[in-house]
């Protein structure tokens, strides 16, 4: 086993799936995918959070590669082109909401327009945090909508009901997690997985 060993970087790139982020310096350094489940936790929440440009200390085997523990240091100031490390995806949301209670996810058509092909929804979420009398409902709630000119790809336009209310759903999911990136399922160029 390596020295256990503390090291600041400034992130470069991120990967939320694989669990890695890339410094400046070009070494990409993953999460020890043998640590404690109070570890896979934490990180699922860092990596919510973390973008290009921030500054985090890892702990961890860094020899090797592996961090146990991630910290942000400081928020980075990203320039224009770095949009995309603002962007969370729809399935970490669900992952984040259902750590802190989520209960309950209803949704409700406001508008639809079959001519145009638009339509407006909007979300419910409930999160129960604790049990018994000491537990506290919270409920988020949020509008999402689509139309043929808020969606990039010609494959996702013919989902466009099933897009606004995920986008409804998104919305209220970031409330309830706390969180301020958008989702993938609000941009322009909405992934496919999104809406299947």
């Amino acid at each position: 086993m390596s020295e256990i060993i503390n090291r600041e970087i400034v992130i470069e790139k991120v990967s939320a799936k694989n669990k890695g982020i890339k410094a400046k310096d070009g070494l990409w350094f993953n999460a020890n995918p043998e640590v404690s489940e109070d570890f896979q936790k934490d990180i699922e929440e860092f990596f919510s959070k973390v973008g290009v440009g921030d500054t985090v200390e890892l702990t961890g085997e860094l020899g090797n590669r592996k961090f146990n523990k991630a910290e942000i240091k400081k928020k980075g100031e990203k320039g224009s082109d770095d949009w995309q490390g603002d962007i969370i995806k729809f399935e970490t949301l669900l992952n984040l909401a259902h750590k802190k209670g989520l209960h309950n996810i209803e949704t409700e058509m406001i508008s639809v327009d079959w001519e145009k092909k638009t339509a407006l929804f909007k979300a419910t979420v409930v999160t129960i945090e604790g049990k018994g009398e000491d537990s506290i409902r919270r409920t988020f709630q949020a509008y999402g909508d689509a139309t043929q000119e808020n969606i990039g790809s010609e494959k996702v336009k013919m989902h466009w009901i099933r897009l606004a209310e995920t986008r409804a759903i998104a919305r209220s999911l970031r409330w309830a997690t706390n969180n301020a990136k958008c989702s993938d399922a609000e941009i322009e160029d909405v992934p496919e997985e999104v809406v299947k």
